[in-house]
């Protein structure tokens, strides 16, 4: 009897320890997927959260370069670089647009005033800007640099330069290849006065920017919306007639908003348009200078139109 109730006990104790760890072990298998489940929460989480920094990083386009040589700032002689570049994710901050100078062998120009200059005293011109919208394009950022400021010694030398476009952070988002070109400098003639006109040209400033469907300037000429926006019409244009019978250079700043499908869904593409130069001609007829439309099956609308300034040759 007493091997026999010993017998029972081991076996009910045995029982009472495997009860015990089976009770053990499905509470440790719950907190490992409990972890588990808590990791890829965090893991999802931070995979969201990259993915929207990329979807909001800035970045640009350098699209189009274009120089002038021997034009006048004021009384200095020197060259306008022009660039046409879009930039993204750059809403209301400011950002700038420089040019390095080089020899054609690769060595920085070196500054000697601190008139146009980098912080290591290399030669440099730049502007600023700020987009007002989330996609921006400038069409014409112009940079003006004198010779004088090349700071070179007589002779023929051969330059290159190189645009760099940089963030609100100083952080480079995009630059161009080298563009190459030469000057015959002599130090006598650094002073030229600048050319003469036949009748020297005005420059008009808007007192404030105008926003309406159309601008009339002191009689001298009128830009306007062809359709306005609010009708609905698609491919509207900007148009303007020229009263002063003088070669009139305008320059207008607008929004454009481009409509176009893909895979049969439908997007829209808004981007701020800004200082884009037109010349008009003197004559007195409707010419039209902006149009909405962005190409095949690329349908758009001007509005915010805005006279920046003209000038009156």
């Amino acid at each position: 009897m007493r091997v026999f109730k010993m017998l029972q006990c081991n076996n009910l104790n045995k029982v009472m320890e495997l009860k015990t760890i089976s009770k053990n072990e499905v509470c440790s298998k719950s907190h490992k997927s409990r972890g588990i489940i808590f990791c890829f929460s965090i893991l999802a989480t931070l995979l969201i959260g990259i993915s929207n920094i990329k979807a909001q990083s800035v970045s640009a386009t350098i699209e189009k370069l274009w120089e002038e040589y021997d034009v006048f700032q004021g009384s200095e002689k020197g060259m306008k670089i022009h660039v046409k570049f879009s930039v993204n994710n750059m809403l209301n901050k400011t950002g700038t647009c420089n040019a390095y100078f080089y020899y054609k062998n690769g060595l920085a120009l070196n500054d000697y005033n601190q008139h146009y200059y980098t912080s290591d005293g290399k030669v440099s011109t730049g502007e600023k800007y700020t987009p007002s919208y989330t996609n921006a394009i400038y069409e014409d950022l112009v940079l003006f640099i004198p010779y004088s400021e090349l700071h070179l010694g007589d002779g023929r030398h051969d330059i290159k330069f190189q645009i760099q476009i940089f963030d609100n952070n100083t952080r480079s988002i995009t630059k161009s290849n080298y563009r190459e070109f030469y000057i015959n400098w002599n130090q006598q003639n650094k002073n030229d006065t600048p050319p003469t006109y036949t009748q020297q040209p005005t420059y008009i400033q808007p007192t404030q920017p105008q926003t309406k469907n159309y601008y009339e300037g002191n009689n001298d000429l009128t830009v306007f919306l062809k359709d306005s926006y609010e009708s609905g019409k698609i491919d509207n244009s900007v148009s303007c007639i020229n009263y002063s019978g003088r070669q009139i250079e305008v320059y207008i700043s607008y929004t454009r908003d481009i409509y176009y499908d893909t895979y049969g869904n439908q997007h829209i593409e808004t981007k701020e348009v800004k200082f884009k130069k037109c010349t008009i001609n003197s004559s007195q007829s409707e010419q039209r200078i902006a149009s909405g439309y962005g190409g095949a099956n690329r349908h758009g609308r001007i509005r915010n139109l805005r006279v920046e300034k003209y000038i009156i040759y």
